[in-house]
């Protein structure tokens, strides 16, 4: 019961995209916390590119085939307690890396956010400081106009 109770926690367990953008700050010494303020158009790109644009690669696929081999071995040895250990073991490593996934995806639009920022501030007359400004108030108006 207790161990279920483990797994649900963590199941319900939701991504917080700012303290993904907190820890971009303090890291960086920057303020895209402030600048970005939501983030529902991020994750929709997010689990867009996970579900339909990403292709595993040949290291991925043979890593893969690796480790079920390994799995099915081992399952073999086990009680049933333990093949229960290790399907949660499995889900909370699963959940880990989607984790560090989802947090280097956002790390990746803070530090455009940011780059934009600095080349308007370092260009502001050579013409960047327009192109630049609207494209980045077209970004967030796109992100405001989906949280409606």
């Amino acid at each position: 019961m207790e161990e279920r109770n483990k797994k649900e926690e963590l199941e319900k367990a939701k991504s917080n995209f700012q303290d993904y953008l907190a820890g971009f700050d303090e890291e960086f010494e920057t303020h895209t916390k402030e600048r970005i303020k939501e983030t529902p158009l991020l994750l929709k790109v997010f689990n867009e590119f996970v579900q339909e644009i990403y292709q595993p690669s040949k290291i991925y696929k043979l890593a893969l085939k690796i480790k079920n081999d390994i799995n099915e071995e081992m399952r073999k040895t086990f009680t049933e307690e333990q093949k229960q250990l290790l399907e949660q073991w499995q889900y909370c490593e699963d959940r880990i890396l989607d984790d560090m996934i989802e947090q280097s995806f956002i790390y990746g639009f803070a530090m455009s956010t940011q780059l934009i920022d600095e080349a308007i501030k370092q260009y502001p007359n050579e013409g960047y400081y327009e192109s630049c400004k609207n494209y980045h108030c077209v970004l967030n108006k796109n992100i405001e106009k989906d949280q409606k």
